[in-house]
């Protein structure tokens, strides 16, 4: 029942006239009636004498009295929850979104959303791993982390101590990274059969292992198991540059637009877009059961505030067209 309905009971109870009561509530008379009878039968009782001028039962004088309470602290409780926006302060210790080429605005759009609500509260950014992420929130080093997955696989962390929740889902582009003097670089058009027998870069670390299970499906889903050579690099230069020699890697397009604003990086790079495979990425935000800073409780409100009003961006299956193979298998990919 809208709370709304006790208000209504109490402006009725003051003129003991459905008409006036209406009229001071800006609401039709029939509709005032109608909700007066639903609070009556949610409480079992009749609570006026339907004469003229309305009458007050005992139960109608009892829930007078009981009503007013109730609204009063509503009252107050709407001007404390609005007030608590102003004084809520503290720090909130958030993993560092760099690792994906969208985290910058996610988090200036958090950022921004956050000052706005609760100006005293701040965010603390801070590097973590995807493998090191569940002991940084159980030692309290993080309040809030994120990891990506597949589409609609969320990652696996005890349901018993966190609670995973989706951010945002994306339909991208595949695009694959080769050399310039790598012969298929000049081809016009590719599909991703024609690199079967390339091999593959592979990155060290946990936090890829989810995006190349995805991209070993849709190869599969084309007929071929892919070759990888694992490299340990963490330098974007050596990575997008020295560590190819010869051998090609595969981004979303938002990485490939990452890579062309740096031309120290891409000017000896070719970036095929195969437009028959489409990446399904999702972004998770995990964080402890049990976590009780007001500070991040603020911040996870307005990241997912700002997820839900516009829907999370539209999700699309994996369509894999090349060959005739129809795959529903997605992943996110930074």
């Amino acid at each position: 029942m809208d709370i709304e309905v006790f208000w209504q009971y109490v402006i009725t109870a003051k003129h003991l006239n459905f008409s006036e009561a209406a009229r001071e509530l800006n609401l039709a008379q029939p509709s005032l009636s109608r909700n007066i009878a639903a609070l009556e039968q949610v409480l079992g009782q009749k609570l006026f004498m339907r004469r003229r001028p309305l009458c007050l039962t005992p139960a109608g004088k009892l829930a007078l009295s009981k009503i007013s309470e109730l609204w009063s602290g509503y009252e107050n409780l709407l001007l404390e929850v609005k007030a608590l926006s102003k004084t809520l302060t503290g720090t909130v210790r958030v993993q560092n979104l760099s690792f994906l080429p969208s985290g910058l605005n996610i988090m200036a759009s958090v950022s921004r959303a956050l000052e706005e609500e609760y100006p005293n509260v701040n965010i603390e950014l801070i590097d973590f791993s995807y493998s090191d992420l569940d002991k940084a929130l159980d030692r309290g080093y993080l309040d809030v982390g994120f990891v990506y997955a597949l589409k609609d696989k969320p990652p696996e962390f005890s349901p018993d101590v966190y609670l995973v929740e989706k951010v945002q889902s994306y339909d991208n582009e595949m695009f694959i990274c080769i050399e310039k003097s790598n012969p298929l670089a000049n081809r016009s058009s590719f599909t991703l059969t024609d690199f079967k027998n390339e091999s593959f870069i592979r990155p060290v670390g946990a936090e890829n292992e989810v995006l190349y299970a995805a991209f070993d499906e849709i190869c599969q889903a084309y007929g071929f198991k892919p070759k990888y050579e694992t490299i340990g690099s963490h330098s974007i230069h050596e990575y997008y540059m020295q560590s190819l020699k010869g051998r090609v890697s595969f981004f979303s397009k938002s990485m490939i637009e990452h890579l062309k604003i740096m031309p120290s990086l891409s000017s000896g790079l070719v970036f095929p877009e195969l437009d028959d495979v489409r990446f399904i990425l999702s972004l998770y935000m995990v964080h402890r059961k049990d976590i009780s800073n007001p500070a991040a409780l603020a911040f996870m409100e307005q990241l997912l505030n700002l997820s839900a009003p516009q829907g999370t961006p539209q999700t699309q299956d994996l369509g894999v067209s090349g060959g005739g193979v129809e795959s529903n298998d997605g992943c996110q990919t930074v």
